[in-house]
């Protein structure tokens, strides 16, 4: 009579098992790698989308000849949106912190979503704002946005 013996059978049979383990392991990590590249393009898109709206933006605020302006002014960039692609919705923001007679200082904001799961990226700038009475027209003076440190607990 021959002796079986099942311990090979089984170490074969462990071994397998782990090695299939660590290959669903291995393709589970890769698809959530993929899923990051994909992820960090919409976020690259997004943010070139946000700079060109705040490039918009101040265009727009070169042009602006009314004496009042208002507290928040908000404008969607449908055009460059649409020839972006699709899922892309890209807007600028002026929006007014101190008034005076003549003088305004504010903060300009360029702001895009991109993708199925709506990644937003902002860009924004500070402004100081001046009337220009013979020109009719506002001066607007662009200062990189910083956060005051002093004011953020």
């Amino acid at each position: 009579m021959k002796r079986r013996n099942g311990f090979i059978m089984l170490f074969t049979l462990w071994t397998g098992m782990i090695i299939f383990g660590f290959s669903m392991a291995a393709a589970a990590l890769a698809h959530q790698y993929e899923k990051q590249i994909e992820m960090y393009s919409y976020a690259v898109e997004a943010s070139y989308l946000a700079e060109s709206a705040l490039i918009m933006g101040q265009r727009q605020c070169g042009i602006e000849k009314d004496p009042d302006l208002p507290e928040k002014w908000e404008q969607n960039l449908s055009k460059l949106a649409e020839t972006s692609g699709p899922d892309r919705n890209v807007k600028v923001v002026r929006v007014l912190h101190q008034t005076g007679p003549e003088c305004v200082s504010g903060t300009l904001r360029g702001i895009a979503r991109v993708g199925p799961d709506a990644v937003q990226r902002t860009r924004a700038l500070s402004f100081d704002a001046v009337y220009d009475h013979p020109g009719q027209k506002w001066v607007f003076t662009f200062h990189d946005y910083k956060i005051d440190r002093k004011s953020v607990v």
